[in-house]
């Protein structure tokens, strides 16, 4: 897994990592029997939903999208830290390995402070939402405050197997990243240029404008876009 601690323009320092592609799910291999009939099943819904553009259906996936975009950006990536078997932190050049493994240090810290108790508020808050169980339409709060709380366990069990160093870190210095950068694409050229292509970074660098931040020993990371229950 390839993490990149970026300096953005406002002195800010950043840990993100590329989305992995999606699979195909046309060749995804299809299991026999009950459980392939759920698989088949769950591929369509998740296609339905994900086409949804008109009517009720979508008005629900524009609202439910329009809520993912206030969760932290840097959230699928303590997600994905439950599996990974080894983190490649490439870095500025300017830095040194053991200011690195701090800055890595203090933002674990961070997330792990920001994810516990957003974990037990929503966990306390998805039970109460049945009373919204009876009025029409799926119950899309209720929904809401138990992905939450899922998300929330799974960035929590990444930070977990982070922290208790069982991924290894490798560092990789690398001199383009000395540079700030916005999200704007003529900040972004001299990454390309260097071949260093991230697809979307200029929408995590949008979204991690700070409202509110964390002081660390190394920095300040951002909350960005955090509600009391996100």
């Amino acid at each position: 897994m390839k993490v990149y601690l970026l300096i953005a323009d406002d002195g800010t320092r950043l840990f993100y990592s590329e989305a992995p592609e999606r699979p195909d799910t046309a060749q995804l291999p299809t299991r026999a029997g009950f459980r392939g009939w759920l698989e088949r099943k769950g591929r369509k819904v998740k296609t339905a939903w994900q086409h949804a553009d008109r009517g009720f259906a979508g008005q629900l996936r524009r609202g439910w999208d329009w809520l993912a975009r206030r969760t932290p950006p840097d959230e699928p990536m303590l997600v994905r830290l439950r599996t990974a078997a080894d983190v490649e932190i490439h870095h500025p050049a300017s830095l040194g390995v053991e200011e690195v493994r701090g800055e890595w240090t203090n933002y674990l810290a961070s997330r792990k402070r920001r994810h516990l108790p957003r974990f037990g508020i929503n966990v306390l808050i998805a039970p109460l939402t049945v009373v919204l169980a009876p009025l029409p339409g799926p119950n899309l709060v209720g929904y809401w405050f138990a992905y939450r709380a899922w998300r929330h366990l799974g960035a929590l069990r990444g930070l977990r197997r982070a922290g208790r160093e069982r991924i290894a870190l490798s560092f990789h210095p690398i001199e383009v990243l000395d540079r700030p950068i916005g999200p704007r694409a003529e900040s972004l050229t001299g990454l390309e240029r260097q071949g260093l292509k991230l697809a979307g970074v200029a929408d995590f660098l949008r979204r991690s404008r700070p409202r509110a931040g964390v002081a660390t020993r190394s920095g300040t990371f951002p909350l960005a876009a955090i509600r009391p229950t996100d």
